[in-house]
């Protein structure tokens, strides 16, 4: 029996590589929010300079580019111009470029493409590159359910080993329309198959004379539930991305994000979007709670997102960093609020480079603050939104690519499964950096197996039949190779899951691992190509998100099933969600003096698993330890853990003593320090004493 083999099932954003070796990311349109930390805006809409992505490209000959324009305003804020800015080529005979910001190579050379309006300009750079389209690689799909969709992508494999993203630029096809018909318009949804009936089809993309071909089977199944990401909370004027995953009646997932219509209770409170670029992207509007739907074939899934009236206080986009020339970084803003939380908010503020030729990044929505190289230097790399700005320094080098260690050396898998392999690059300055997404993935005999350069699956290797092949990754002309064997396929006797028991507090996760049992006693990770589900989801989730298959996240008390499925077997484990507990104790007021003989209160609060905070004082341990041996020993103060005065500590003695208070084996503390006595209060005797005129009395004051 064939495997089934991970797939992408949602609409990938795409990393491109130029026929130069370098890759770039897939653009849709995006306007900035507003200028102030709240999102509002200063008003100041002046154009102060065009940005250009990518700063630079390599393609091949007929084939082509797509530029994207970003106004960058006085009052900090940024927007998409594309469609407004007027395009030209700097050398037509070399490449021509439409009013949409098409290039297309004509004849190989350099040139520079240009965006201007309002007397201003931005420029990237194009090479035109005298190789030719050898292959084309689409995007492998399981099976999809009538009525639902698949994103295709297609990849472009070029004579001298580079890859690019030619989705928007192929003519794509379905042999059989009444099954599946495909978008062929350039929309931003071009390349996407619809599924119309039950039945299979070949997608075909087609370039310059060069087709790929890929199989889309549409079948019958019904939706039993839509999951979507649990209860959140966000502030003012931020943005929350949602994803919506359907549960079938034959256990398999699908995303169905594109797919379903969003909703919002309330939408004075929350917003979110339908639109093809946008969908399922939530706005705060005010302060209050909403509910987020998700609906498709009369099935909804829900959940609350609460919008904070916190306020952005700052922004971390990471260290500094030293990448070689020709690579690229991707960079994430965090912002911290008001309250605390902390949310990526990468697509909401505008990111600028201080020297825009050593690196560019990008404002374009998809690939908001992905850092592109263009030569040595050191160029300061910020995020700002209102006044609230993070920054590090991008260092590029002048290191060159040594060799590449491909990732495991060696790895087997049966025929029908996948591996992935990851590619580490190693630099003449000693330096090794991650590059799996951006070289080029190639199989030796792709008969047996083949290595994808899709994006987000880069380096996922499909083993197809039996044999033994050797998976390559190139970049800049230097190669890493690893061998992969595909056994034949056997049969699949069962799915473990583990832990098959296990009990968590509400606020905490707990990660899955799925194996398969093989008929001939073999076993397989197939944690990552698996379809999870949770049985009960208002007590916990759980992800089919890559990079996190199998993480559980707790939501509240009760017990679930958790099931993987994966080639129609499902293996279970129970999951039991516990009441959140005690994770850390802070003990106020800190660091306190008082005099001899006089009382402090103390107050103790708890953070939990959940993240939730409580006053605790009545139910900890307080202990006042003055020579931290952990013993309660009252030598400089007392503290009480009778009720009504519990945490209510008297100075005995001069000193420093340690107050804690403990709960469940977890304590905070806090240091006292007591001083000597000072005079509280004076009597004076005798009191109300009568002498006659001219006579003296004595008195006496004591302390």
């Amino acid at each position: 029996m064939k495997k089934s083999t991970i797939v992408l099932l949602n609409l990938l954003i795409i990393l491109s590589l130029g026929c130069g070796g370098g890759k770039k990311k897939g653009f849709l349109p995006f306007l900035g929010l507003g200028d102030e930390a709240d999102g509002s805006s200063k008003g100041d809409t002046t154009l102060e300079s065009i940005y250009v992505t990518p700063p630079k490209d390599a393609i091949a000959v007929e084939t082509f580019s797509k530029f994207k324009a970003t106004g960058i305003y006085a009052d900090g804020t940024h927007k998409d111009i594309t469609d407004s800015v007027t395009w030209s080529s700097e050398t037509t005979s070399i490449s021509e470029v439409d009013t949409a910001g098409k290039a297309k190579g004509i004849t190989p050379g350099q040139t520079k493409i240009i965006a201007t309006q309002d007397g201003m300009s931005g420029n990237g750079d194009l090479t035109v590159k005298d190789v030719t389209l050898e292959y084309i690689e689409i995007t492998r799909f399981e099976p999809i359910a009538a009525g639902t969709s698949a994103t295709f992508k297609a990849i472009g494999v070029f004579s001298d080993g580079t890859t690019q993203d030619l989705t928007d630029f192929v003519d794509w096809s379905s042999s059989d329309g009444g099954v599946a018909p495909i978008n062929n318009v350039d929309d931003g949804t071009k390349g996407k198959a619809s599924g119309s009936s039950t039945g299979q089809t070949t997608v075909t993309a087609t370039l310059a004379g060069v087709s790929g071909t890929s199989t889309l089977d549409v079948v019958s199944k019904t939706l039993v539930s839509i999951s979507i990401d649990p209860d959140t909370s966000i502030a003012k004027n931020s943005l929350k991305s949602y994803k919506a995953t359907g549960t079938f009646s034959d256990g398999s997932t699908q995303d169905l994000t594109n797919d379903v219509t969003w909703s919002s209770s309330d939408t004075g409170i929350a917003t979110i979007e339908n639109s093809a670029a946008l969908k399922g992207k939530a706005t705060g509007m005010s302060s209050g709670s909403a509910t987020v739907s998700a609906t498709f074939s009369g099935i909804t899934g829900s959940s609350v997102l609460s919008v904070t009236s916190a306020t952005l206080t700052s922004i971390s986009i990471g260290p500094d960093v030293s990448i070689a020339k020709g690579t690229n970084k991707q960079f994430v803003a965090m912002g911290t609020f008001s309250d605390g939380s902390t949310l990526d908010i990468s697509d909401m503020v505008t990111w600028t480079s201080s020297l825009t030729d050593i690196a560019g990044v990008s404002n374009v929505s998809g690939s908001e603050g992905y850092a592109q190289s263009l030569t040595t230097g050191t160029s300061k790399i910020t995020a700002a939104l209102g006044s609230v700005t993070g920054s590090a320094n991008l260092t590029i080098t002048s290191a060159t690519l040594s060799s590449i260690s491909v990732s495991p050396g060696s790895a087997t898998i049966v025929a029908g499964t996948t591996q992935q392999f990851t590619a580490t690059g190693i630099y003449s300055d000693g330096t090794s950096q991650d590059i799996t997404d951006v070289v080029s993935w190639s199989s030796a005999n792709e008969v047996i197996a083949m290595a994808s350069n899709i994006s987000g699956n880069n380096g996922l290797t499909y083993g197809d039949s039996a044999g033994t092949v050797g998976i390559t990754a190139t970049l800049d002309g230097v190669s890493g190779s690893a061998n992969l064997t595909v056994n034949p396929a056997v049969t699949l006797s069962s799915i473990s899951v583990t832990p098959a028991t296990k009990s968590i507090a509400k606020g905490l996760t707990q990660q899955y691992t799925a194996t398969a049992i093989y008929s001939d006693g073999t076993n397989q990770d197939v944690t990552n190509s698996a379809t999870w589900s949770s049985g009960t989801t208002s007590t916990a989730t759980i992800s089919n998100a890559s990079g996190t298959q199998g993480l559980a996240t707790s939501a509240n008390t009760g017990s679930t099933v958790i099931s993987a499925t994966w080639n129609g077997k499902t293996g279970n484990a129970n999951l039991t969600v516990t009441a959140a507990t005690v994770v850390s104790i802070a003990v106020t007021p800190a660091n306190q003096s008082i005099a001899k003989g006089l009382t402090k209160q103390y107050t103790a609060t708890g953070t939990y698993t959940d993240g939730t905070t409580q006053d605790i004082t009545t139910s900890v341990t307080w202990k006042s330890d003055s020579n931290s041996d952990g013993v309660d020993d009252n030598l400089i103060a007392s503290i009480s853990n009778v009720g009504g005065s519990n945490g209510l500590a008297t100075s005995t003695n001069q000193g420093t003593t340690v107050i804690s208070a403990t709960l469940n084996g977890v304590s905070g503390s806090t240091n006292l320090n007591v001083t000597a006595a000072t005079v509280a209060s004076l009597a004076i005797s005798p009191t109300n004493p009568s002498v006659a005129k001219g006579l003296t009395k004595q008195f006496t004051a004591t302390a």
